[in-house]
């Protein structure tokens, strides 16, 4: 469910999505490094503390995304970080 509300989401903004299914999170950071994507978005849930559960926006280069980092809410709005 929550899969589709996000690449609803995406695909309603003009994205394209690619799921590549159930693998851990240092994959699709792999994935959008080599496979030359301008993002990805991991969904978690696991053992771990709720803080660390939720939806990861990776950057083009396989980077999550930080509070306070320069440029991340230019990126999300579609204008790539410099």
């Amino acid at each position: 469910m929550i899969e589709a509300a996000l690449s609803a989401g995406i695909t309603s903004a003009g994205g394209s999505v690619y799921a590549i299914g159930e693998i851990p999170t240092p994959g699709v950071s792999y994935s959008v490094t080599y496979g030359h994507f301008d993002g990805g978005a991991v969904i978690s849930a696991s053992h771990n503390p709720a803080e660390y559960n939720g939806i990861k926006y990776l950057d083009g280069e396989g980077y999550a995304f930080r509070r306070g980092r320069t440029g991340d809410r230019r990126y999300l709005r579609g204008r790539r970080a410099s």
